[in-house]
């Protein structure tokens, strides 16, 4: 006669998660509303360039209709247009600033969407309070959270 096999037992535990694993960091709830408030001032400043830009197509037109910028320049060179080219240049910077700025806050609203190290949430926060006037509210968001968060730079922000 041959043996029983013996019982079936549990399988054996496992093993503790690994350290990776164990502190894993979450991004707190207040870092997605930051970043919907970023998102928000991409979208206010890329529709700002586009009304720019639109503004400065249409009063080129109304000016100099097809002709190139270098013919505009050397008929402007008599003295009557130079306050519309300073116009013009002061609409392409505007235009400059509004398009950096949404790339900018696009930048931002990725960071705080997805990163969990408080120095990098610290130094976008202050790149987009440095950046009036869309920025400034959600940056100002951004750092009331940071500061009351009592942790050594690289902890876990909040857990979600």
């Amino acid at each position: 006669m041959h043996r029983p096999s013996p019982p079936h037992l549990p399988p054996p535990p496992l093993p503790p998660p690994t350290i990776a694993v164990a502190e894993r960091k979450a991004v707190a709830p207040w870092q997605r509303r930051n970043a919907l408030y970023h998102v928000a001032a991409t979208l206010i400043h890329v529709i700002g360039a586009v009304l720019v830009l639109q503004w400065l197509a249409d009063d080129w037109n109304a000016q100099w209709g097809d002709q190139t910028f270098v013919d505009a320049a050397f008929l402007s060179f008599g003295g009557t247009l130079i306050g519309a080219f300073g116009k013009w240049l002061l609409m392409a910077f505007l235009w400059l600033l509004l398009a950096l700025g949404a790339v900018q806050f696009a930048i931002t609203a990725a960071i705080f969407r997805y990163s969990t190290q408080r120095t990098t949430l610290m130094v976008f926060a202050w790149f987009s309070i440095l950046s009036p006037p869309v920025g400034t509210f959600a940056g100002l968001h951004a750092l009331r959270h940071l500061r009351d968060i009592k942790t050594t730079p690289e902890a876990p922000v909040e857990r979600s």
